[in-house]
């Protein structure tokens, strides 16, 4: 009970410290942060954020491999998109019935991650298939996935729910990971 308590005042203090950067004021220190305190005091989301930012995020994939599916040559970059889209509809299964077993409506919030994935796939179609395509798949993919564990390496410290850090732990992050790893051969088999 008591790490709860410590974990909340230290919740509570950083958005303190965030809502006072962000009007200008200076915080309890008396000085305005950084720019690099900015970034990491916005990157202390709610659990609601996080968890729209993790469906956002694999609609993208998802998108993104539905098309690699289709323009790719390659039998390993298509083994790689198929996989992707598998585990990515379960991921998103399991955080959507996660986040109603805990009554937490996911928001929309911030769109960068919608426009990311949409210059991505336009980015890919421009591509026309081909070895130029599964370059341009493959590197995104990387991409991708170290910004996805990035993500929730610092959610799994931040986020308020039990369940939401052990599904973080146990369900989501071995599937980035393994998705990072596989990206990671493709390219480097592709001469990159």
């Amino acid at each position: 009970m008591l790490s709860a308590v410590r974990q909340s005042v230290a919740l509570s203090a950083a958005a303190l410290s965030f809502v006072t950067v962000v009007s200008g004021r200076s915080n309890a220190h008396g000085r305005v942060p950084p720019e690099s305190e900015h970034v990491v005091l916005a990157q202390v989301p709610t659990d609601a954020d996080l968890l729209g930012t993790l469906h956002q995020m694999n609609l993208n994939e998802i998108k993104a491999a539905q098309l690699a599916e289709t323009m790719s040559r390659n039998n390993n970059v298509r083994a790689l998109a198929s996989q992707i889209i598998s585990d990515h509809t379960t991921l998103d299964q399991q955080t959507t019935a996660l986040a109603a077993q805990l009554g937490i409506t996911p928001t929309t919030g911030d769109s960068t991650i919608a426009r990311q994935g949409s210059a991505e796939l336009d980015n890919l179609r421009a591509r026309n298939g081909g070895a130029t395509f599964d370059l341009a798949f493959s590197g995104a993919q990387v991409q991708d996935h170290m910004q996805a564990l990035a993500l929730v390496e610092s959610a799994r410290r931040t986020a308020q729910n039990v369940e939401l850090k052990t599904a973080l732990v146990r369900q989501i992050r071995p599937v980035i990971a393994r998705h990072l790893q596989m990206a990671k051969s493709i390219r480097a088999g592709l001469g990159h």
